[in-house]
């Protein structure tokens, strides 16, 4: 298992395998990974040639200070438990490397990302798809993996996946029923103007049939 910190080697080292035919999932994470992540890592390795778990610990979706710098940071734990369920890379940039210049992008889908979690943290839904459309950049997957505790984040993430309109992608999570791989179109270049975007309701009444059910 590789570990990476810089995009640019990430790239090339991707480049190179999408020549050869490879398919490539994508396990983003914050780091602290327990057996919930440990899933998805293994998932992701058994359905994709490439599995790449990212481990950055994103400031831009933290309200309050004191939380991110509690936040804990486990990487050698991190990097073992990747390697122990498949991962080919992980993926750990400092916030300088994601992050070069302030990322002014601003991504609202009402009301999916301003009702409860989004009323009660003003801005942490908008910093979880500016690093989640980040990675897409970067890693450009056949597949993204997520889990579905937080069905909400999930709903949100489903509406920038669907927006972001270049090449297809699959958005894979857990739920108590089982696996669920929903394909969705992505686009690798999104403006301020289109990432302003208010989704139509039927759209955001097929995202709430997500329940609020934890998944372990």
């Amino acid at each position: 298992m590789k570990l990476i910190n810089n995009i640019v080697e990430l790239e090339n080292y991707l480049f190179d395998a999408r020549k050869e035919g490879k398919t490539i999932g994508l396990v983003p994470t914050m780091g602290a990974l327990h057996e919930g992540h440990a899933s998805l890592v293994k998932r992701c390795s058994e359905e994709n040639d490439i599995t790449v778990v990212s481990v950055f610990l994103n400031p831009t979706q933290f309200n309050d200070p004191g939380d991110l710098e509690r936040y804990p940071r486990t990487l050698d734990a991190d990097c073992k438990l990747c390697e122990e369920m498949g991962a080919t890379v992980v993926f750990a940039p400092s916030v300088k490397e994601m992050y070069p210049t302030p990322d002014n992008r601003h991504f609202e889908f009402p009301p999916v990302s301003t009702v409860m979690e989004g009323a009660k943290r003003p801005g942490h839904f908008n910093g979880v798809c500016q690093v989640v459309s980040r990675l897409f950049y970067i890693v450009r997957p056949d597949r993204a993996y997520f889990g579905e505790k937080d069905w909400q984040q999930i709903a949100v993430i489903k509406q920038l996946v669907r927006h972001l309109k270049h090449q297809d992608c699959r958005v894979c999570h857990h739920t108590r029923r089982g696996r669920t791989c929903q394909k969705l179109t992505q686009q690798l270049a999104c403006s301020r103007r289109a990432c302003h975007r208010t989704y139509d309701i039927q759209g955001v009444k097929r995202e709430r049939g997500l329940r609020q059910e934890p998944h372990a």
